[in-house]
């Protein structure tokens, strides 16, 4: 696994960053197959390449825009649905705006959030089965807390608002959970709420509702506590 990673900030309006990495698989591909009870398959290769762009703090007053674009292509072992390496032709794109409203007499402060992120394998001469791996990773709940849904096969359009109660962080989200193909994932509803418990340690607390409209998932409720320190 190698790659490069470029930042540039000598552009105006907007702070870009470009990457390039590229991938080996086989003693992993090799322990998916015999996990399944299948001969090794070989070595498989994937190449990924993108872009991040930021606009400058301050050209939209209080506002805030990004914007992620990358593709994935080569080939990944499937040791799953169909027991060979396949063609690998994946796309993500994500853009995120937020606004920090400003403090209101006898209203809370919120910070407003609202976006898009599209991760799947869509191209054509690809078996449209493939997922978008990301090389930074997935964080926890990008498509919603209860990570219901996975890094791929996705369209999630979210918008939500976080705002400081006393000393707590409040935090709400809604995420429509599309597919790109298939049947529609469905929708999901996030409240996390994190208060300091001294200086040092942080209690964060999330209650999540996904509601299923399709059969390949179930509706759920989700709650989460943990805590965490910080330095």
């Amino acid at each position: 696994f190698y790659g490069a990673h470029l930042a540039v900030d000598s552009l105006p309006f907007i702070e870009a960053s470009f990457y390039y990495w590229k991938s080996r698989s086989d003693v992993a591909n090799a322990e998916a197959a015999a996990a399944n009870g299948l001969g090794d398959p070989g070595s498989s290769t994937e190449d990924t390449y993108g872009y991040f762009f930021t606009l400058r703090e301050g050209i939209i007053p209080r506002g805030g825009l990004t914007f992620e674009y990358a593709l994935q292509d080569g080939f990944r072992f499937d040791a799953v649905d169909d027991a060979e390496i396949q063609k690998l032709d994946s796309l993500y794109f994500a853009f995120e705006g937020t606004y920090d409203m400003p403090r209101t007499p006898g209203f809370w402060d919120l910070f407003w959030r609202a976006g898009h992120i599209m991760a799947t394998g869509t191209s054509a001469g690809a078996t449209r089965e493939e997922g978008f791996q990301s090389v930074f990773g997935s964080p926890h709940g990008t498509h919603g807390i209860a990570d219901v849904v996975d890094n791929s096969n996705v369209r999630d359009t979210y918008f939500g608002c976080s705002t400081a109660l006393s000393e707590a962080d409040v935090a709400l989200t809604y995420h429509n959970l599309r597919a790109d193909q298939g049947e529609t994932w469905g929708t999901e509803i996030d409240l996390v709420v994190s208060h300091p418990l001294g200086e040092l340690m942080d209690l964060e607390v999330g209650v999540a509702k996904f509601s299923s409209s399709t059969s390949l998932r179930e509706s759920t409720n989700f709650f989460y506590a943990q805590t965490y320190w910080h330095f």
